[in-house]
C-alpha cells in the first residue's frame, strides 16, 4: 500500500488512541541509567524519577516494542518492507522521514524499594574473576503504572502489533531492560483502559456511525458503529474491505470533548480480545496490510 504524502499525514488529528495500564514485574527488573560515581548508590543504579521512584521510561518501551515487532514481522515480510513499516508507525532516522506516530509514556513504580545484588564479570580468556560489581533493582512483584502509549492518525488494526508484542511478553518469550541472561526483565502487560478520541466528530449529529480516515502506515478508512453494549470497527483501504472488529466492553464511556469524542473501553479481557481480533485480520490480509512502498 501507497504512503500518504509526508506533509499531509500530521496536517492534522483524524484518530488518537490512548493505552493506559499496568506492567507487573514477574522476575526482578532492572532498566539502569549507566554507571554511577556516588558512593551512595551501587555501581549500576536503575532509573528513577524525581521522586526517588523507578520507573520505565518511554525511550525503553519504544526499543522493546519497536525491536520486538521486527522480529514479528520477519516471518511476513522481506527486511526492506519491514523497515518502512516500523518507521512509519516509529519514525525513522531518514531526514524523509516523518516523527514517530507512537508517543510512549513514563511507565512509575508501585513502590520506592529497590534492592542490590552483587554480580561477577569472568574473563573467558583467564576462566577467572575479572571485576565484582552491584546492580540495583526492582523485586519482582512491583507494578509500574501509568499511560502506555499514545498513537495519532494510526489505523487501529495495527494496534495488533502492539497486541503481539505484548503476548510475547506475557509468554515470558520476550524481556525488558537490561541483565536479560541473568534472569532480570520478564514482565505481563495489562492494557485497562483503550481510549479512541475522534477529533471534530460528534455521535449525535452522526447517528452513532462514524468515518475516520488514517494516514499511518497508509491511508485506510475506519467506520466506528456505536450500539448500546458494543463497539464495532470496519476497515477499508482502497475500496477492499479488511474486516470488522467487535468489542463487547463492561463499559462504554461516551465523553464529549470540546473537539470531538472520546469511546473508552474500560474492561481488559474485552482489550485482549480486540487486539487478539487485530492481530488476525494483520494474519490474514498481511500482504497488503505489511508491504509499505
Amino acid at each position: 500500500m501507497k504512503r500518504e504524502t509526508r506533509d499531509n499525514i500530521f496536517k492534522t488529528y483524524t484518530l488518537l488512541m490512548e493505552a493506559s495500564g499496568t506492567m507487573h514485574a514477574v522476575s526482578d527488573i532492572r532498566v539502569g541509567k549507566g554507571k554511577e560515581q556516588s558512593i551512595l548508590e551501587a555501581d549500576l543504579p536503575v532509573v528513577k524519577n524525581i521522586e526517588g521512584v523507578p520507573v520505565i521510561p518511554g525511550s525503553t518501551l519504544k526499543g522493546f516494542f519497536r525491536g520486538t515487532a521486527a522480529r514479528i514481522l520477519t516471518s511476513k515480510q522481506d527486511e526492506k518492507s519491514i523497515s518502512a513499516l516500523l518507521d512509519e508507525i516509529f519514525g525513522g532516522a531518514d531526514e524523509s522521514s516523518h516523527a514517530s506516530s507512537v508517543q510512549f509514556g513514563q511507565m512509575v513504580g508501585s513502590s520506592r524499594l529497590v534492592m542490590i545484588r552483587k554480580h561477577i564479570k569472568i574473563d573467558p580468556r583467564k576462566q577467572a574473576v575479572e571485576n565484582l560489581f552491584e546492580v540495583e533493582y526492582a523485586p519482582a512483584g512491583v507494578d509500574f503504572i501509568g499511560l502506555l502509549f499514545t498513537i495519532r492518525n494510526t489505523s487501529p488494526l495495527y494496534l495488533g502489533l502492539f497486541g503481539a508484542v505484548i503476548k510475547l511478553a506475557n509468554d515470558s518469550l520476550v524481556k525488558i531492560g537490561g541483565f536479560k541472561s541473568r534472569g532480570y526483565g520478564s514482565m505481563r502487560f495489562r492494557i485497562e483502559k483503550l481510549d479512541f478520541i475522534l477529533p471534530g466528530k460528534s455521535l449525535t449529529q452522526q447517528g452513532g456511525k462514524i468515518d475516520v480516515q488514517t494516514t499511518v502506515p497508509c491511508t485506510q478508512s475506519v467506520q466506528f458503529v456505536l450500539g448500546e453494549k458494543t463497539i464495532s470497527l470496519g476497515f477499508f483501504s482502497n475500496d477492499e474491505d479488511l474486516g470488522n472488529v467487535e468489542v463487547v466492553p463492561g463499559k462504554i464511556a461516551k465523553e464529549p470533548l470540546y473537539f470531538g469524542t472520546r469511546i473508552s473501553i474500560t474492561d481488559p479481557p474485552s482489550i485482549e480480545k480486540f487486539l487478539g481480533d487485530c492481530i488476525a485480520i494483520i494474519e490474514k490480509k498481511h500482504r497488503s496490510l505489511l508491504a509499505i512502498s
